[in-house]
């Protein structure tokens, strides 16, 4: 009791006591949070285990990296390897490239007035501060067949491509890619082609995503055949 006393002897001793307290309350309080709460955050944030769910039987993933350091480096050459493999190297028959400055182009596809920027679910993107192709080729010093353009924007065209599937469905309005078929190209807009024969541009998207990527089928859930495909298989 006297020692006690004499801790509280002073109005600075019981103010470190009670602070010491508290601070100690607190970092027990945390680090029972820390193994229970906020033990999958900590774990997701420093790449250690990470407890996964799974049909009601809990899995544990382990890492192959001892830092996020390491991790990000796997993630970037494995980066590079998809980009590498994806790469067609195309040839330049009769030096067709680069395009002369001042080419007059006719671009072809309906989607060119309607390019992907981005896929479904966390691969989603606005498109908001990027360009069309036709503003890009006018600032590259191009002229475009405007004809074509102006086709691809009305409802002559078609309807073009759907806009990218949800992860809650089944993804069959994906496989519409929406292309104009070459019966609805009138004499007209044909003749408009030779006023812009320097390049031929064609346009081809598909869109993918999360929940749901490119289809290799061109059949859909019920069996049918989405709308223009010729075969199941009939899906480039």
């Amino acid at each position: 009791m006297a020692t006690f006393k004499q801790v509280f002897h002073t109005k600075q001793s019981k103010v470190w006591v009670i602070l010491t307290t508290i601070t100690t309350a607190l970092l027990l309080i945390l680090t029972i949070l820390s193994l229970t709460l906020f033990y999958d955050l900590f774990s997701n944030l420093w790449g250690k285990e990470r407890r996964i769910t799974a049909d009601g039987i809990e899995q544990v993933y382990y890492t192959d990296f001892l830092t996020k350091a390491e991790a990000r480096l796997n993630g970037e050459q494995i980066n590079e390897q998809i980009t590498e493999e994806g790469i067609v190297l195309l040839k330049n028959t009769a030096q067709a490239l680069p395009v002369s400055a001042g080419s007059k182009i006719s671009v072809f596809g309906k989607n060119s007035v309607n390019l992907v920027y981005g896929g479904s679910g966390s691969g989603a993107g606005s498109g908001e501060y990027t360009k069309s192709l036709f503003e890009s080729l006018e600032a590259a010093g191009f002229t475009f067949n405007p004809q074509l353009k102006d086709f691809y924007e009305s409802s002559a065209s078609g309807n073009g491509r759907t806009s990218n599937p949800q992860m809650e469905n089944d993804g069959s309005i994906a496989l519409v890619t929406g292309e104009t078929p070459w019966s609805s190209y009138d004499s007209t807009l044909q003749n408009s082609f030779s006023e812009y024969d320097d390049v031929a541009l064609i346009v081809i998207s598909r869109i993918g995503g999360e929940g749901w990527d490119l289809p290799r089928t061109m059949v859909d859930k019920d069996g049918n055949l989405a709308l223009g495909a010729r075969s199941e298989t009939d899906h480039y």
